[in-house]
């Protein structure tokens, strides 16, 4: 499974020509991966140094902004799966020297990094969330089918582990109840037998 810690090296290790760099905001615009990890740490609000407003709206662009006094170019693209964005940028300097070819490599090494980042973010999704949820609904299925015998092997302890346990305590008192119903059932038989 693919970690935010790996997902952060990813990061720290992508390159954007000379001197530039990638880095991932949530949807509050607060760093989740960047080369400076204790600005990760510190949760940086990436809004204080330029206007995110249109990264957070879930929009792709560019944006020029000022950062330890350099003036930086920045291209952004929206990560749906974590309601959130990747920036890659370099000083504004760096990027008008480029020329197209340069600019066209960096371009399409910085595309290729976003789609390894993106596929590699919706596996881990998918993974972590929707297989563990398909399997849930067929244990439901078979429940609703009448068959009692159905139980999820648990062994989360997030918010889909509660879920699993709630099924599972659900499906035993639905059996307990089932052999009430029988026990009583019976003797009322054997009652009206007498």
């Amino acid at each position: 499974d693919l970690s935010l810690s790996t997902i952060s090296e990813m990061v720290a290790d992508t390159k954007v020509g000379e001197n530039g760099y990638t880095f991932i905001i949530d949807g509050e615009g607060k760093l989740i991966a960047h080369p400076d990890q204790s600005m990760v740490a510190d949760r940086y609000d990436v809004s204080q140094q330029m206007d995110i407003s249109d990264a957070l709206a879930g929009n792709s662009g560019t944006i020029e902004y000022e950062f330890e006094g350099e003036r930086k170019l920045a291209s952004y693209v929206p990560i749906p799966e974590i309601d959130g964005s990747i920036f890659a940028q370099l000083p504004t300097e760096e990027a008008y020297q480029a020329r197209s070819s340069v600019t066209k490599q960096i371009i399409y090494f910085s595309l290729g990094i976003l789609a390894l980042i993106i596929i590699s973010i919706i596996v881990f999704v998918s993974r972590s969330l929707v297989k563990p949820l398909v399997n849930y609904g067929e244990k439901m299925q078979k429940v609703s089918n009448g068959d009692l015998s159905a139980e999820l092997d648990v062994n989360r302890k997030d918010e889909l582990g509660v879920l699993g346990n709630i099924f599972n305590e659900m499906v035993k008192d639905l059996r307990d109840l089932v052999d009430n119903i029988k026990d009583t059932s019976d003797k009322v038989s054997e009652t009206s037998t007498h």
